[in-house]
């Protein structure tokens, strides 16, 4: 009668007090919903995938530019007077983060400009 108990007992402990892990190769968490871990579990939720990752910062902003023209047109959010913004908050201007992803760091002293003079367009090979 006692190991009945402690049968029914254990299956109605939590897979967390049992200590299982994470069905996803490679993770080792504890168990939190449906065989994952609280990550890939909310991942799952979030995205119908539990192995989805998010976007890098540069594959985010590549994914806003038409680059099919001379000159690549920004697909994101505009500031007032039509300039690109690109960042969580808008705060980088995207000529100057596609210089910076193609080129690397702006110089001191270089002024980056729109040739075209159409400030959601640019190239970064005319922007110096």
């Amino acid at each position: 009668m006692t190991a009945a108990r402690d049968l029914m007992a254990l299956r109605r402990r939590s897979t967390r007090e049992r200590g299982m892990t994470c069905d996803v190769p490679g993770c080792d968490r504890q168990t939190s919903a449906r065989g994952w871990c609280n990550l890939h579990y909310q991942r799952w939720r979030a995205h119908g995938d539990p192995h989805w990752t998010p976007l890098s910062p540069e594959q985010r902003f590549w994914a806003r530019v038409d680059d099919r023209g001379e000159c690549w047109l920004w697909l994101g959010a505009l500031h007032c007077g039509g300039k690109s913004g690109y960042g969580w908050t808008g705060s980088k201007l995207a000529h100057r983060a596609a210089f910076e992803f193609t080129h690397g760091r702006i110089p001191d002293g270089l002024q980056l400009d729109h040739i075209c003079r159409m400030p959601s367009l640019f190239d970064v090979d005319e922007s110096a």
